[in-house]
């Protein structure tokens, strides 16, 4: 599902997102919004954002923030523009949080001093 909407095959992530049926599920909503919005069903889009936001009420608050936890930022621009898309007000003065990944599992963090930390993600 996410390498599809990652390639921009909003119509297979579709298909893909459609078969998880796990409403309880934050990031099953959250797909169910991004891929909508992808193919332009607004509307549905607009009910799995509903969904998500009565599922994870502070998600509006701290976006990427969330977003930065689990996803690459390849993916979590196009997450943040369908978003948008799908009617979510994303500040653009909200702060990133720090934490950079990168595709080879290296995680980059500042410190409260301003120190910068590697780790190993595995």
């Amino acid at each position: 599902m996410y390498d599809a909407y990652r390639q921009g095959d909003g119509q297979r992530a579709l298909e893909f997102v459609l078969k998880v049926n796990m409403p309880q599920l934050w990031t099953a909503q959250l797909m169910l919004a991004v891929v909508h919005s992808r193919v332009d069903l607004m509307d549905e889009a607009r009910i799995a954002l509903r969904d998500l936001l009565v599922l994870r009420p502070l998600f509006r608050t701290a976006v990427r923030k969330e977003l930065e936890k689990w996803w690459l930022p390849d993916l979590i621009a196009l997450m943040l523009a369908d978003l948008q898309k799908a009617g979510l007000a994303i500040s653009s003065e909200e702060p990133e949080s720090g934490v950079k990944r990168s595709s080879t599992n290296i995680i980059s963090t500042k410190t409260v001093s301003g120190e910068t930390r590697t780790s190993s993600d595995s």
